[in-house]
């Protein structure tokens, strides 16, 4: 009888103690790792973590900083991600999320800038810090012998409609590409050095970043990406000319 008694009552000790451990909260992992494809990817672990905290260790693990508005800092988190695409990611830890960053021509690398994350309804925060620019470049086109001539045609011709881009260049300087683009996106264009690349390009019905892509690692497109809709606003365009090393003399 003690016998039977003593093992009930270990294990009515044990149980409650094996139930406890299970709903142990796991400790708040965060781990980034590159990706061809931009975008680096987040592999996230979370258990009824603030989003501020949350937000913290991702920026650390990016480089970056995310600002997260007042009212979206009370959000808990629960998850378990493994390798998803950052704007994925950013998209279950906010109803509203915005990433700030800068696409290079030609290879297509994107640069995140900064994120921001907010509650639904909450205004976008504003582009200044995506607007400051060093110079700003006006050039001018034309045949000043006859206004009735156009020298480009047949060379160069960009549209935009209906947020698609056409972009057409035989043998044209790239700086001039690129104004002609930041004229019909409605942007502000940057020239720093002297850029003396020349392309051909040929894009038909394309995004403003398919577009960027098809010319030359000059070529940086600063812009805002509303992970809601996944719409892309471009904001500054900027031309830098690329200097490549000296090579030594044998």
């Amino acid at each position: 009888m003690r016998l039977r008694t003593a093992l009930t009552v270990l294990l009515l000790v044990f149980v409650p103690l094996t139930g406890h451990a299970a709903k142990k909260k796991k400790p708040l992992a965060v781990e980034v790792t590159p990706s061809s494809n931009g975008l680096p990817l987040v592999t996230l672990t979370a258990s009824d973590a603030p989003l501020s905290e949350v937000a913290e260790r991702l920026a650390a693990k990016l480089g970056t900083t995310i600002d997260v508005s007042a009212a979206a800092r009370n959000f808990r988190v629960t998850t378990e991600l493994d390798q998803q695409p950052l704007d994925l990611t950013l998209r279950e830890l906010a109803p509203q999320a915005y990433v700030d960053g800068v696409l290079t021509g030609g290879t297509g690398k994107m640069v995140v800038l900064s994120i921001h994350l907010r509650t639904a309804g909450e205004e976008a925060p504003p582009l200044a810090e995506l607007t400051k620019s060093s110079s700003e470049v006006t050039m001018f086109f034309g045949n000043t012998e006859d206004p009735n001539v156009d020298p480009f045609e047949g060379k160069l011709d960009v549209t935009y409609r209906n947020d698609r881009l056409r972009v057409f260049a035989n043998k044209q300087p790239l700086s001039v590409v690129a104004f002609r683009i930041a004229d019909v996106l409605g942007i502000p264009f940057e020239l720093l050095g002297d850029s003396r690349e020349v392309v051909d390009v040929s894009v038909t019905d394309a995004t403003p970043e398919q577009a960027i892509k098809a010319l030359t690692p000059s070529v940086k497109l600063y812009h805002r990406k509303d992970l809601s809709t996944f719409r892309v606003t471009p904001v500054r365009l900027v031309v830098q000319e690329t200097f490549e090393p000296a090579k030594a003399n044998p």
